[in-house]
């Protein structure tokens, strides 16, 4: 899985993402889209290049969430 390499906003820094599942994760990547799945719930990550792109922020959109429903 991806990370963010972002500041924490608020008066804590301290923060912490966990996510409990069953022993059975799976894993895979459609598209953009990197996800991982116990059967039940579903966390998954997408990272599109804006910059330098050939194509505007509507057919990112567009792309984003075409391979967010293919997941």
């Amino acid at each position: 899985m991806s990370t963010v390499n972002a500041p924490v906003l608020g008066e804590n820094s301290a923060m912490a993402d966990l996510w409990l599942a069953g022993e059975h994760i799976q894993s895979g990547r459609s598209g953009a889209v990197r996800w991982r799945s116990d059967g039940h719930w579903m966390l998954g990550s997408i990272d599109l290049e804006e910059g330098g792109a050939q194509q505007g922020l509507e057919q990112l959109s567009r792309a984003a969430y075409r391979d967010l429903f293919a997941a």
